[in-house]
């Protein structure tokens, strides 16, 4: 369970007994909401938008629901593992939306929708059948082949790396879309509303998107133009400071069945 910080701090919260659905209290209302999978690290800050303008920490253990917003500080991130065993590992100053999670099966049709509104995150599939996954950003939609990839994404521009698998990058826009696969481990797109441009990285590895060798040929559809520069190096996960909690097993500090007060 969640606590909003004006009710912990006022001291009207009672126990509560949780019946079939996690329950978050908000300022004296009850909103019932589906877990979809855990935070197994926490590195430094991270919350999570349970209702509009309610913020909560979110602690190494606690679960993650949909419809929640997960925001990183600087120096921040977290590891989420979804209940299709996709992983998302979220980088610092980022801020993701966990749209969407129809879980009917390993191998079945699906939908797990999540969208990026700015930062960086890591994405690895689940065993749901791999049509079932989306990605969004301000300007790209992703379609998952079975992957895994870095997505890097600012309010005009979104780099995707593929790492492993292939990925379909396609500009959000309706409009004159046009879309590109990735295939080959290093390939890269640059996606703006106007344009998608692929460029080559070297072969990347999960551990270091940036790093290996052995490029691959990039790929195209026709009116894509090749990039001129390669996204950013990505940052390596952060050590935790003192006094914050350490990566480890799922469970292995913060209050069971929720986030704690900030």
């Amino acid at each position: 369970m969640r606590i909003t910080d004006s009710l912990w701090k006022s001291g009207l919260v009672a126990p509560v007994v949780v019946v079939a659905a996690t329950t978050f209290l908000v300022d004296g209302a009850s909103l019932a909401a589906e877990g979809i999978g855990g935070a197994e690290t926490v590195v430094n800050q991270v919350k999570g938008s349970l209702a509009p303008d309610k913020v909560v920490a979110v602690l190494q253990g606690d679960e993650v629901y949909r419809d929640e917003g997960v925001r990183t500080a600087p120096d921040s991130s977290a590891k989420l593992v979804l209940r299709d065993n996709t992983v998302v590992t979220v980088g610092a100053s980022t801020y993701v939306k966990l749209d969407r999670f129809v879980y009917a099966g390993e191998g079945q049709r699906g939908a797990i929708a999540l969208n990026l509104v700015k930062g960086a995150l890591v994405f690895a599939t689940g065993n749901a059948e791999k049509h079932s996954y989306q990605i969004t950003t301000p300007t790209a939609a992703l379609g998952v082949r079975g992957t895994i990839f870095r997505v890097e994404a600012t309010a005009s521009v979104s780099r995707v790396v593929l790492i492993e698998g292939a990925v379909h990058v396609c500009m959000r826009s309706p409009v004159n879309r046009r879309c590109v696969d990735l295939d080959h481990p290093g390939e890269e797109a640059s996606v703006t509303t106007t344009q998608v441009a692929v460029t080559t990285s070297p072969a990347a590895s999960p551990a270091s998107p940036a790093t290996g060798s052995g490029p691959g040929p990039s790929k195209a559809d026709p009116g894509v133009s090749p990039a001129a520069s390669h996204a950013p190096s990505p940052s390596p996960s952060p050590s935790p400071s003192p006094g914050h909690t350490a990566a480890g097993p799922t469970g292995a500090a913060g209050p069971p069945g929720g986030h704690s007060v900030k």
